[in-house]
């Protein structure tokens, strides 16, 4: 029966989203099929991300201990945002109860070198986009908390930078402007503003939409463009962002904490050992844990079978350039989208002068044109390796700036190559588009195993051994990585039903009320994940 309804399902969400792709190349699509059905580890010959160059912190970039520990109360898998977020809330929860834990972070390559240190460096959402999208999918209320959770994240990593003093991170507020050249997508963007404004009009306040005369004189746009939409925003380095955490959590946790690169898990397996029955088998020898964090995001079903297809890459391009000799130096105030009917490009400006401070500052850093790849957008759909570089969207990109603003605008190109960086990066996507977040069952995990209460102090509210997830971020994930890590790490430690005062870096309350439902990991919830409704979701 489950079959059946299965099939059934997949058909009707086939003749909804599926059409147009069919229609452009049922070969593109079955390929793509073919890709998301066989996850590869990342590879170590990795493009060269701009975030990650001149790092602050370069001893942090192949740390790892002399011989790895045999084992940990709890190993991270993966040393991005969500991660160190992770890590973070664990450290700092078990030291206000004083029950300090022994966290492992595990990472296959560099330090953060996944798509936290490859991604646009945007902490954005666009509300009037979210809301409605999420309104139709499930309801008004739970898209009222799906809004409010994306929203948190600026004002926390905000908070989180000047409390902990992470200025390198460059963390900011600035202003969003999404431009169209499409008329008819500008006509939908403002349909979708209205709904907003009716629902959440104090939300709604301070969002504008400006005409093409506007847009044009104000930001410098050329005539290709037909309006746009304006609301405040967010930006950040983010591979600085997250390297300023470490560096913090290793100089306040010198016992509990160690981060091991260069150390690949290749397999997990259940011993029997009731109190640490994990043994993660990596290309630097075995250790044993009582928890198992998964934050790898695209990458993660290579260890959790029962994600195989349900959670896989989508890859990305990015790019720094340098500004053309007229063009205004916003100083890092700036966000940009480009908007056309099949895709966006997302764009904003570093802070600082023209090659300023180690030879830095002010470059436009632009990303997207994935609907121009030789494939289209199907194409980069399941896209394991970070590796290669798109020619057609490297094309694009590397073109898109000075035909998008006006000439007096953008002047003449800056002196030697304006591109001073190209790259991708593999995004970790799930079937609905939501994260997924929270314990996993061993029917995912395909490995069963016997628990047993972990308590050994009465303060002490630890569930039993088990394998927990923090991923599928779809390409959101500096609005959706820190909060989600809060509440894996308050989880792990059995600390979600635990009412707290809001902090400088978590909500108050418990996990419950601010964790959106939609984002918790269950079987019946991955199971109804199709590849056919995908695309429409995409």
């Amino acid at each position: 029966m489950g079959v059946v309804y299965s099939h059934l399902r997949d058909a009707y969400y086939g003749l909804g989203g599926l059409l147009a792709t069919i229609a452009e190349g049922g070969d593109s699509f079955n390929q793509a099929l073919v890709r998301i059905n066989a996850p590869r580890l990342p590879i170590m010959n990795s493009t060269t991300a701009f975030w990650q160059q001149q790092p602050p912190y370069p001893e942090l970039v192949n740390i790892h201990s002399d011989k790895l520990s045999d084992s940990a109360d709890i190993v991270i898998i993966g040393s991005g945002m969500s991660a160190a977020s992770i890590a973070h809330t664990i450290l700092k929860e078990s030291q206000s109860i004083g029950l300090p834990r022994k966290v492992v972070i595990l990472e296959g390559r560099t330090i953060c070198s996944g798509a936290t240190g490859r991604n646009g460096g945007h902490i954005k959402v666009a509300p009037y986009v979210e809301y409605p999208k999420a309104k139709k999918r499930f309801g008004a209320a739970s898209a009222r908390k799906i809004l409010a959770f994306h929203m948190k994240h600026l004002p926390f990593i905000l908070q989180l930078a000047q409390r902990e003093g992470h200025d390198k991170g460059e963390v900011r507020e600035v202003q969003a402007i999404d431009a169209f050249t499409d008329p008819k997508m500008l006509h939908l963007s403002v349909a979708q503003l209205d709904i907003l404004k009716a629902d959440l009009p104090i939300i709604a306040e301070g969002i504008e939409v400006l005409d093409a005369k506007t847009i044009q004189e104000r930001f410098g746009f050329s005539d290709h463009f037909h309006g746009g939409i304006q609301y405040r925003s967010g930006a950040m380095w983010p591979y600085r962002f997250v390297t300023s955490i470490y560096t913090s959590l290793l100089d306040g946790f010198p016992d509990e904490l160690s981060i091991e690169t260069g150390t690949a898990v290749q397999e997990i397996k259940v011993a029997s050992d009731l109190s640490m029955p994990f043994v993660l088998k990596t290309s630097r020898g075995d250790i044993k844990a009582s928890q198992v964090i998964h934050a790898t995001d695209a990458s993660t079903a290579n260890l959790i079978p029962g994600l195989v297809g349900k959670l896989f890459p989508v890859r990305g391009h990015m790019s720094a350039q340098k500004p053309g000799k007229s063009f205004p130096n916003y100083n890092g105030s700036l966000s940009w989208s480009i908007v056309n009917s099949k895709d966006y490009e997302y764009i904003s400006q570093r802070p600082g002068l023209p090659d300023g401070v180690e030879g830095l500052g002010a470059e436009i850093m632009t990303g997207g044109g994935t609907s121009h790849g030789s494939g289209g957008s199907i194409g980069e759909v399941g896209q394991w390796s970070d590796g290669e570089i798109s020619h057609p969207t490297a094309s694009y990109l590397t073109g898109v700036l000075p035909v998008s603003f006006r000439k007096e605008f953008w002047g003449e190109d800056a002196d030697g190559s304006r591109v001073k960086e190209l790259w991708t990066g593999s995004m970790g996507y799930t079937l609905d588009m939501m994260p997924y977040i929270g314990r996993l069952s061993s029917s995912l995990t395909q490995r069963p195993f016997i628990t047993q209460p972990m308590k050994s102090h009465a303060t002490d509210t630890r569930p039993g051994p088990s394998e927990w997830i923090c991923a599928g971020f779809n390409g959101s994930g500096m609005v959706l990585t820190w909060l989600s890590g809060v509440a894996t790490g308050l989880m792990v430690l059995g600390r979600e039903n635990v009412k707290s005062e809001e902090q400088y870096w978590k909500p108050d309350g418990i996990v419950q009320e601010w964790l959106p439902d939609e984002f918790v990991c269950s079987p019946e919830r991955v199971s109804r994940g199709s590849i056919y409704e995908f695309p429409s979701l995409i």
